[in-house]
């Protein structure tokens, strides 16, 4: 198991890890996040909040878009959202 320090962006609200994005919750969009990586999943904290446990993907193009993540923005704009929807894991 390996332990990364990793920026949440905003584009996607996500983080990335080996070519892969993986979604956080709105409010650690700018953050720096702890990542604990194993074989088959990323686990992300801040600080000693934990954030949420991805599946770690090693397919081409598949990207960790948990819909609850989004629910936030849903409420204030949600046209942009739902363009993305088929990319999201329901």
């Amino acid at each position: 198991m390996g332990e990364d320090c990793i920026f949440a962006s905003q584009f996607l609200q996500a983080v990335k890890h080996d070519s892969y994005q993986y979604s956080v919750p709105e409010r650690f969009v700018g953050a720096i996040l702890k990542a604990i990586i194993s074989v088959d999943e990323i686990i992300l904290f801040s600080g000693d909040e934990k954030i949420y446990e991805h599946q770690r993907f090693y397919y081409e193009k598949i990207d960790a878009l948990i819909f609850e993540h989004y629910l936030d923005q849903l409420s204030r704009k949600p046209g942009p959202l739902f363009q993305e929807s088929c990319r999201f894991k329901f």
